[in-house]
């Protein structure tokens, strides 16, 4: 579009001049509109916060070597604010299952549950302002127990060797508490001191149809592509593979994603040699 925009846009521009007065005499020598009213912070924030669950649970998946395709059965998003929790489980929910490939998304406020909490003195603040009482400071933050960090956050500030110290001044750390029984592979985790987002890693049947059928749709799509037609041609999909029972179990759990995703119906190729 680069090439023959700057020119649309001038013919545009050049008809609208017709009805406005004291108009430019291009819209090159116009400037950049000033933005009118005031910024929505609350979508602002509900969008950084989804931006930074989808950040943390990429970086599971690339440790674990889980690419985007392989569907994952669930999330779990650990954060005391229901506010937090509901705009990642509730208002942005499809948006997140549908950049990260996952089922489900299972919001939980009991940090205790799946973190053990741990905090640390922010030198870069502290040091300069507390000079000799750094040391005492330090030790105290770092004895914190959890129930003296979950206050912490709460209340938003807390006295450590008398020193009164805000939120800035203290790091809290969740550190992931892996249930019994289960192992890296399993299941895993990733915060950034604020959020901490869990992974549910093991695969099974269903998941891995889905997968196929992801792949499916994919290898269809790029040679509707290929084939340069439009959203609304309609075409036959047909499909050939060594594995026929995997597929035509793929085809009937899947129906719907596929048929939804493709507007046709795939036809297993050997299926329909054997019917003639």
């Amino acid at each position: 579009m680069a090439p023959f925009t700057p020119f649309f846009t001038e013919v545009l521009y050049q008809n609208m001049r017709r009805v406005c007065n004291g108009s430019e005499e291009s819209i090159h020598y116009c400037s950049f509109p000033e933005a009118e009213g005031k910024t929505e912070n609350k979508i602002e924030r509900s969008v950084q916060r989804m931006i930074t669950v989808i950040d943390l649970a990429r970086n599971i998946r690339d440790r674990q070597k889980k690419p985007i395709k392989d569907p994952l059965r669930e999330m779990i998003v650990v954060h005391p604010d229901a506010d937090f929790l509901n705009d990642i489980a509730t208002k942005l929910k499809q948006y997140v299952l549908d950049e990260l490939n996952v089922k489900t998304i299972v919001p939980c406020n009991d940090v205790l549950k799946y973190a053990d909490l741990r905090a640390e003195p922010n030198y870069s603040v502290l040091g300069r302002r507390l000079g000799r009482d750094m040391g005492a400071v330090a030790k105290g933050v770092k004895a914190m127990s959890q129930s003296d960090i979950l206050a912490f956050e709460e209340a938003g500030e807390a006295v450590v060797a008398m020193h009164s110290l805000k939120m800035t001044d203290i790091k809290v750390f969740r550190d992931f508490k892996r249930p019994l029984g289960m192992d890296a592979c399993d299941i895993d985790a990733a915060g950034d001191g604020d959020v901490l987002v869990i992974l549910d890693l093991r695969s099974d049947d269903s998941l891995r149809e889905s997968c196929v059928a992801r792949e499916i749709v994919s290898g269809v799509q790029k040679l509707r592509k290929r084939a340069s037609l439009e959203p609304k041609d309609a075409v036959n999909v047909y499909l050939e593979s060594p594995d026929k029972a995997v597929i035509q179990q793929v085809l009937k759990s899947q129906e719907k994603y596929i048929g939804d995703a493709l507007g046709s119906r795939v036809i297993f190729l050997m299926a329909a040699i054997d019917d003639e």
